[in-house]
């Protein structure tokens, strides 16, 4: 899994952990799939908006999430992660989302 701000990639024991420390960061949390895109070379790309509620700050947030997802044998074996389309320009993905991903919000092709 890549593109977390704490650490920038998680790798095999490392990927429940870390979901089971954020889940556990939250006193309410929920997404709506925005959108899921299949795209060429066993690519997918999704698109999520969450809501929460901070467990400890009560802080509240309301953002878009984006995910480029690499399968392999019918399993996901690469997430990247990101927050600001700036983001995804930056990441190398940027002509394979703007193909497949025209219309997400907040999402723009350089």
């Amino acid at each position: 899994m890549i593109g977390w701000a704490e650490k920038q990639v998680y790798r095999g024991q490392e990927v429940p952990e870390f979901l089971r420390a954020w889940a556990d960061s939250w006193r309410e949390w929920r997404f709506d799939l925005d959108d899921l895109r299949d795209a060429e070379r066993g690519m997918l790309f999704a698109a999520i908006h969450e809501r929460g509620i901070g467990a400890e700050s009560g802080a509240s947030v309301d953002q878009r999430r984006y995910f480029a997802i690499t399968m392999h044998g019918g399993r996901a074996v690469r997430v990247q992660m990101f927050s600001e389309s700036g983001d995804i320009r930056s990441s190398g993905q940027l002509a394979t989302i703007s193909r497949y991903a025209q219309g997400w919000h907040g999402l723009e092709a350089a």
